[in-house]
């Protein structure tokens, strides 16, 4: 049943009440009855404006009001200010009682109210509100009701947004790649194919215009909760065995596959269902050609979960110089600096086998994480050339499980490959009807974002870059750039007689190679550059190939007449003397 009119017109006669009533007070000629009628009038007349025109600035810092669309809070909140106020309207008089009884009994009716079901929300308390006199403006509000096991998929284009509302009031649940979305509470997206699945069917509020959307009934999700269990299985025996034995290690899940099969997603929903198992998840990103997780594209990384995952952001943010709505994360980072490992496989190994050392020596302090394994997402890998580097990331992880998605070839490959490994499980995953190709414009504005909001932020938080500047002939600066083996094939027809293509092969140590500061030019412009771990006065091959990552600096500018370089820099301040590494990708963006 419809009644949004009657609630509409409740709260204006209420707000005429209130007015009525607070001139009622200017009848008795004291400060006390003067200031409680000013304070009355405009409480009023706000609870009668809101009923024609609601701010934007209500529905984005107050949203909480709008719960009274599921008979929650915010109704209670009206019932106790307009109990109080009529409280405070009685009065000798009979133009003072008289509108406080009224707003008593609407306060008493709307409690009331709270506990029929069958009444349906007012639309001035529905996100969009009344947009004028008696009209709604409901041209961009989508609601979707999903049965259960149903999937709504949407993709949103760059540079556009839309807000999407699981339904207050209304039974049922719903989650985004393993994290339970909150009832009421906006989510906005952009630049993102994705996807809201419930197993108990809901209903959505969707604000703004997807570039795609529609209910898909058929998913993967049973199969992705059937492993999630089966690891649950394992963390429970880990968890019974003592700390110090082999036993306590938890399963640890190497995810691979074609592009675009969703490794990523699936490594989302078993973060965010062990979570909310109370589990805390060793994450390992080692695709450095996607969007980065917890750092810009073109590193590795990994980090503790312990607590919830962003809904909007996927895997959440690493810390910055601004409040957190959610809880950041403390992430390992590595920065490769190309695009595929194939670019320069004997680096990337060296940076596997740091990263090895450095997750197997924190589990070893953190008993929960060691219970809980590891998750591991990784590059676009095939069976032909890529065989040696998953079996290189399988001895250095002690990898307990390969999942393998998109590939029925890939999943055979690896079942010959480790079919004497007693110890090692080998499955497949079904690939999700959500998974689409994505080009590589769109893969491009992904990057650029991720890049942009490291320094700039994004809605939600703002940041303010410093611009700072440093001189090239300075006795602290040390810039080294990573070496792609890849794109330094030579024609072996001009070689002499008798000499192959191994003498023009680099030597074992060059993987990153120092620039002197007469060959920094414009071509350095636009590319992120890592400030790295090491001192710029001790940085060798060695130090620099394998150092972790402090934070990273965007060049602005390269003035080769005064031998500067302006660079944009998260922190104020003096760029640290450290060595910095700059690598061919992401490759060129324009953030200012």
């Amino acid at each position: 049943m419809d009644l949004g009119q009657a609630f509409r017109l409740a709260n204006l006669v209420v707000g005429g009440l209130m007015v009525f009533g607070g001139i009622a007070q200017f009848f008795d000629l004291t400060l006390q009855h003067v200031i409680l009628g000013v304070y009355i009038i405009v409480f009023g007349a706000a609870t009668a404006l809101l009923e024609f025109q609601i701010p934007p600035a209500v529905s984005r810092y107050a949203n909480f009001m709008f719960s009274f669309i599921g008979r929650g809070a915010c109704v209670f909140v009206l019932v106790l200010v307009y109990i109080f106020t009529g409280s405070i309207l009685y009065h000798k008089a009979w133009y003072s009682w008289i509108p406080g009884s009224l707003i008593v009994l609407v306060g008493i009716g709307y409690i009331g109210l709270e506990f029929v079901p069958s009444i349906e929300p007012p639309e001035n308390m529905r996100e969009g509100g009344y947009d004028g006199l008696g009209e709604t403006d409901s041209s961009t509000i989508l609601t979707r009701e999903l049965k259960p096991n149903q999937e709504f998929r949407f993709e949103v284009a760059p540079n556009t947004s839309i807000t999407i509302r699981l339904t207050a009031g209304t039974a049922g649940t719903a989650e985004l790649f393993g994290t339970e979305l909150s009832k009421g509470l906006p989510y906005t997206f952009t630049c993102c194919k994705s996807a809201i699945y419930t197993w108990t069917g809901c209903s959505l509020s969707i604000e703004g215009s997807p570039s795609v959307e529609y209910i898909a009934e058929e998913t993967p999700m049973a199969t992705y909760l059937n492993l999630h269990i089966a690891l649950e299985k394992l963390r429970v025996a880990a968890s019974d065995c003592p700390p110090t034995t082999e036993g306590a290690q938890g399963p640890r899940i190497l995810l691979i596959g074609p592009p675009d099969v969703g490794k990523t997603t699936v490594a989302k929903i078993l973060t965010g269902y062990s979570i909310r198992q109370g589990r805390k998840p060793m994450v390992i990103n080692l695709d450095t050609g996607g969007e980065g997780v917890l750092s810009v594209p073109g590193t590795i990384t990994a980090a503790s979960f312990g607590s919830v995952m962003d809904v909007e952001d996927g895997f959440g943010n690493s810390p910055m110089s601004a409040p957190s709505a959610i809880p950041v994360k403390l992430p390992l980072v590595y920065y490769y600096g190309l695009e595929t490992p194939e670019g320069g496989v004997k680096r990337y190994k060296r940076l596997i086998s740091r990263m090895a050392v450095a997750v197997n020596s924190r589990l070893e302090e953190d008993i929960e994480s060691k219970n809980t394994g590891l998750i591991i997402d990784t590059p676009s890998f095939d069976n032909q050339t890529n065989g040696d580097l998953i079996s290189y990331i399988v001895a250095e992880f002690s990898i307990t499980t390969i999942a393998i998605l998109g590939s029925e070839r890939l999943y055979n490959t690896m079942l010959k490959s480790f079919s004497g490994s007693t110890n090692i499980n080998v499955i497949k995953l079904p690939t999700s009807g959500g998974c689409v190709d994505r080009d590589v414009p769109y893969k491009k504005s992904l990057r650029d974002a991720t890049v942009k909001k490291y320094f700039f932020g994004d809605d939600k938080c703002t940041l303010s870059p410093y611009t700072v500047s440093i001189e090239l002939d300075s006795p602290g600066f040390s810039l080294w750039e990573t070496v792609d083996s890849s794109s330094d094939k030579k024609n072996i027809s001009f070689l002499p007689i008798g000499e192959d293509e191994s003498s023009l092969q680099t030597g074992e140590d060059d993987v990153v190679r120092k620039l002197a500061p007469g060959d920094v030019d414009s071509r350095f412009e636009n590319l992120v550059v890592a400030v790295l771990q090491v001192d710029a006065k001790d940085a060798g091959v060695k130090e620099v190939a394998e150092s972790a990552v402090l934070g990273f600096v965007f060049v602005q500018e390269i003035d080769e007449k005064e031998r500067r370089m302006k660079v944009l820099s998260p922190v104020p301040g003096r760029v640290p003397l450290k060595a910095l590494l700059v690598g061919k990708w992401p490759d060129g963006m324009f953030l200012t």
